[in-house]
């Protein structure tokens, strides 16, 4: 095990920060565990688990067309993001992105599994939603209706 090396002013700051912690009725131990946990629980690793629970109910070419449309449209922007921390507003720039490209059913169908009520009416909570008590929950994005009908 390596030592590292901070400078004073660094490490009074931690020790300002745990005597607030203290101060409040938290264990500082267990506030940093918590937010090791909460770095280590990616949007990456929850899709990939959402994957895992859904492929014994789908085919294997709907798994691989949803595993490639996240690692494509949405893993490379907000995989590596921590789940709890992850706002609307960041959700709707990753689909932005693809509807700048034209590809307007490709962010319907990538925005779809990211929203509450798509997995309360099929009778399963959970997958990749963002939780109701989340403080997001409510506020994510949606799409301007698209129909290929109307595009002049």
């Amino acid at each position: 095990m390596s030592t590292r090396y901070i400078s004073l002013r660094e490490a009074r700051s931690i020790h300002f920060t745990m005597r607030q912690q203290l101060a409040h009725g938290q264990d500082p131990k267990l506030v940093r565990q918590a937010q090791q946990l909460a770095a280590a629980n990616t949007f990456a690793l929850v899709a990939e688990e959402w994957l895992q629970i859904n492929r014994e109910k789908w085919v294997p070419s709907h798994t691989k067309t949803i595993r490639q449309r996240l690692n494509k449209n949405i893993l490379p922007w907000l995989g590596s993001r921590p789940i709890g921390i992850i706002t609307p507003s960041e959700i709707l720039e990753a689909i932005r992105r693809i509807e700048a490209r034209g590809a307007h059913e490709t962010a319907r169908r990538c925005l779809s599994p990211l929203e509450p009520q798509a997995h309360e009416q099929h009778g399963h909570a959970g997958g990749l939603a963002i939780p109701r008590d989340h403080p997001s929950g409510d506020d994510l994005p949606r799409l301007e209706s698209y129909s290929p009908y109307l595009v002049g």
